[in-house]
């Protein structure tokens, strides 16, 4: 049974002002999903807006947010929950005065996004591994 302890936790940056840690990957033994959390301080840039061939869950822990995902807008604040069905265009921003925290479920055992076909739709930016 594989255990993920904190300080083993790779990290990566979607965008500025963020940072997330991998909680559960392929790399660590799961077959079907990737675990991450993510926090994106205030004023931070928002993701680009893109997409992946899989679903995605976010559920915010602490902080105000806005995004979209197709052509709704989103409200988030601590335990909103929203599900992103696959090949859907999707960006977050964080808009408090506090850092924004969330864990994020994305159904591939490999995060597209560092590394992959995370496919970017507009406003591209890198994504920037920070521990390969």
């Amino acid at each position: 049974m594989p255990v993920v302890y904190g300080g083993d936790r790779p990290k990566f940056q979607t965008n500025p002002g963020a940072v997330q840690h991998y909680l559960v990957s392929g790399a660590v033994g799961a077959s079907k999903l990737s675990i991450w959390t993510s926090e994106w301080q205030p004023d931070g840039g928002p993701t680009t807006k893109h997409t992946h061939p899989h679903e995605e869950v976010f559920l915010f822990l602490a902080g105000d947010g806005e995004g979209e995902v197709g052509d709704e807008k989103v409200t988030v604040r601590p335990g909103v929950a929203v599900i992103i069905p696959p090949n859907t265009v999707h960006w977050f921003r964080n808009t408090g005065s506090a850092p924004m925290r969330q864990v994020v479920v994305l159904a591939s055992p490999d995060y597209d996004g560092p590394t992959g076909p995370a496919t970017e739709v507009a406003d591209p930016r890198p994504l920037v591994c920070l521990d390969p």
